[in-house]
C-alpha cells in the first residue's frame, strides 16, 4: 500500500509529513517526492523485493539527489543497500543490468522514529516483514540546497 504525500502536487495530508520535513538538519532546495509504504508479511520467504533507484533522470542521478526512508514503525523487514549505483539512465537502459551480481553492504532494521539518509543513484531494495505484521515508513526523494 502507498500514499503519495508530494508527487506532481500536494496532498490534502501534507500535514502529517510537515513535521520530519522541518527537522532535516541540512537546508532542502526540493523535494521530488514524499511517499508513505506500508508492506505486510507475503506469506512465503523472500530475500528482498526487487532491487531500484528511486527517480530516473539524470540529474538525480549525477550524486546531487538523496533518498531519505523514516521508518514510522519498529518491523523486521530490512531496506537493504547493494554496493552499486546508478549514474546514468544509460546504465539503466543497459540490457541485464538487473540481472548483474549485486553486492549486499548493508541490512538496515526498521526502527521507530529514526531515518536513514542516502544517495539516491545507490541500488536498494526492501524486504517483507516475517514477525511483525507491518513496515511502515515514509519516503522522501530530495535535493540538498547547497552552501
Amino acid at each position: 500500500l502507498c500514499h503519495l504525500f508530494l508527487g506532481e502536487e500536494w496532498s490534502n495530508w501534507r500535514y502529517v509529513v510537515d513535521p520530519l520535513i522541518y527537522s532535516f538538519p541540512f537546508p532542502i532546495k526540493e523535494f521530488k517526492r514524499i511517499k508513505a509504504n506500508l508492506k505486510h508479511p507475503i506469506g512465503y520467504p523472500l530475500e528482498h523485493n526487487i532491487p531500484h533507484v528511486d527517480w530516473l533522470e539524470d540529474d538525480w542521478l549525477d550524486g546531487t539527489g538523496f533518498v531519505g526512508i523514516y521508518y514510522v514503525n519498529d518491523s523486521d523487514g530490512s531496506t537493504i543497500l547493494f554496493e552499486e549505483y546508478i549514474n546514468s539512465v544509460d546504465e539503466v537502459e543497459r540490457e541485464g543490468w538487473w540481472a548483474s551480481e549485486l553486492n549486499v553492504e548493508k541490512k538496515i532494521s526498521p526502527k521507530k522514529g529514526t531515518m536513514i539518509i542516502f544517495n539516491a543513484s545507490r541500488i536498494h531494495a526492501a524486504a517483507h516483514p516475517v514477525e511483525f505484521s507491518n513496515r511502515c515508513l515514509i519516503n522522501f526523494n530530495f535535493k540538498i540546497a547547497n552552501g
